[in-house]
């Protein structure tokens, strides 16, 4: 998004709110012509709206919104505030006590949704990824000004057939409890059940921060990759990927990683939500262990289908998550947001 926001010719700056550290993750910004702010130059993000003055400040995730919002709207009037929401954690936390035996503390929940519906409300507009929480905040935050966006990702136009995949794969960063959730999930309810029609079968795991009770579960057939440098060879080896999820908010960029490499998906209906995929185009929807199993076994071992739902992919990745209508949206966005502050 930063590089498209320089290709559109604003002058761009990153300032992350992590006591301004340097690492690579600067540099590569820095590569790519985007100017960012850190210790010893500055000491805080205060400090940098004081003495800088910006037409739109974007505010990454609520807890970085809330505190900020106020300070930016008195050192900088009249500077549109963009939020990205990424995900409903309010919304998550709860279908989290529903489908697992955590307690919903509805005090610090209810504190919790009232802080991201407060940003919401307060920011000039707000992103969402999912058309679902499009809808929802449309109704719990009626005078709010919600826009869309969808994942924004490299697309892969040289698709390795299915003759030379195999193996299934599960993408996401334990440090986010639903992950944690779906492979344990999956290890325990669903693999068993494929193993004994296809018992030669490899489930790779990649993710960052693995937690000790999967890494227990390790073995000949369940592979723990932890995090990767680089994902290619992963999604150009492997024939499908699954994310069976009981929880969580947002739209799942480990599903839409998936698609981009034109490799179908196995996922729940949570795993699916407002991301606009259809069953048995770009992925097979599943919701219990058995038809979760049964999903996987009959797209496996049908070359026809696979090859009709990779196509699928890969149409769907070119019309919705490349640059190219990434940048088209973004610019409607903002050019919407500019005219109604001339109004």
């Amino acid at each position: 998004m930063l590089k498209i926001l320089k290709e559109l010719n604003y002058d761009v700056t990153f300032v992350s709110a992590n006591e301004f550290n340097y690492d690579d993750s600067i540099k590569t910004l820095q590569d790519n012509g985007i100017e960012c702010l850190y210790a010893p130059f500055y000491n805080s993000i205060l400090e940098i709206i004081e003495k800088n003055e910006y037409a739109f400040v974007v505010l990454s995730r609520s807890t970085i919104a809330l505190k900020y919002l106020w300070s930016i709207r008195q050192l900088l009037p009249l500077a549109k505030i963009i939020f990205m929401v990424h995900d409903l954690a309010y919304l998550r936390e709860l279908r989290e006590a529903e489908n697992t035996s955590k307690n919903l503390d509805t005090i610090s929940h209810d504190f919790f949704k009232a802080q991201e519906l407060h940003c919401i409300n307060s920011a000039d507009l707000s992103l969402v990824l999912s058309s679902k929480e499009q809808a929802m905040l449309a109704n719990l935050c009626p005078k709010a000004n919600i826009g869309l966006i969808n994942f924004i990702m490299e697309l892969h136009n040289i698709i390795p057939k299915f003759e030379y995949r195999k193996d299934i794969l599960f993408i996401g960063g334990f440090l986010h409890s639903p992950n944690v959730d779906a492979v344990l999930y999956f290890i325990k309810s669903i693999f068993p059940i494929i193993q004994k029609q296809n018992p030669d079968l490899k489930f790779y795991i990649i993710g960052q921060s693995p937690p000790p009770e999967i890494e227990k579960l390790v073995n000949e057939n369940i592979i723990l990759l932890n995090q990767v440098p680089n994902i290619d060879h992963h999604l150009e080896s492997i024939r499908l990927t699954v994310a069976p999820l009981r929880y969580g908010a947002g739209a799942k960029g480990k599903v839409a990683t998936s698609i981009s490499y034109g490799v179908p998906a196995i996922v729940t209906s949570i795993a699916n939500e407002g991301m606009g995929l259809t069953h048995e185009n770009e992925v097979l929807i599943a919701n219990t262990e058995i038809e979760f199993a049964k999903a996987i076994l009959k797209l496996y071992n049908n070359e026809q289908l696979w090859n009709k739902m990779s196509k699928a992919c890969t149409e769907f990745a070119k019309l919705n998550y490349s640059v190219a209508s990434a940048k088209d949206n973004i610019q409607k966005l903002i050019d919407n947001l500019t005219e109604q502050g001339n109004h």
